[in-house]
């Protein structure tokens, strides 16, 4: 496989998996927004007393905190998305660019540079998530390995780009003086 296409499904694959992560967590969202939705109290009729009018607000309050919490899930899911999709379509876009010319493998090495410092933005907090959970004595490894992998998928699109893996193609006659033919 191609040094290119090899960095393009290293960067498209986490992408797409924010990506489908963000949809699959927005679905969630619309899905405790409808039970919070049915779970809203019936207005009582008629002579009310303490009682049933408390129960009636502390219901309604109860209701709307988890629309509420419903609501903060689909904005925290449609940033994921949106997350999700910018780097898919950065990653397709720099394959679109590579081509084996000097100005083009520049140009290539740059925008993989762009791809690997958005891929990277959530590693820092995913680690201070770990580091505050291993804090509390109930360490949850789940951003530790979405850390450690987008860190090792970064090395490896490193390794393919900034290295002589990648070069522009030289022609015929300078290859051949390289090589002492002619």
């Amino acid at each position: 496989m191609k040094i290119e296409n090899r960095n393009l499904l290293l960067m498209g694959l986490p992408a797409l998996l924010f990506l489908a992560a963000g949809i699959l967590l927005f679905q969630f969202g619309d899905s405790l927004f409808a039970a919070a939705q049915s779970s809203m109290p019936e207005a009582p009729g008629g002579d009310v007393g303490d009682v049933e009018g408390y129960a009636f607000l502390l219901g309604f309050l109860g209701s709307g905190f988890g629309q509420l919490a419903a609501l903060a899930i689909q904005i925290l899911a449609f940033l994921l998305a949106v997350y999700g999709g910018l780097l898919t379509f950065w990653a397709v876009l720099v394959r679109a660019i590579y081509r084996v010319t000097s100005g083009r493998i520049l140009a290539y090495r740059i925008l993989v540079g762009f791809d690997l410092l958005f891929l990277l933005l959530p590693v820092p907090s995913l680690l201070l998530s770990f580091l505050r959970s291993l804090f509390a004595l109930s360490p949850h490894f789940l951003p530790l390995a979405v850390a450690a992998l987008l860190s090792l998928i970064s090395a490896l699109v490193i390794r393919n780009t900034y290295t002589s893996r990648i070069a522009p193609a030289l022609p015929e006659a300078a290859a051949g003086q390289r090589e002492g033919i002619g």
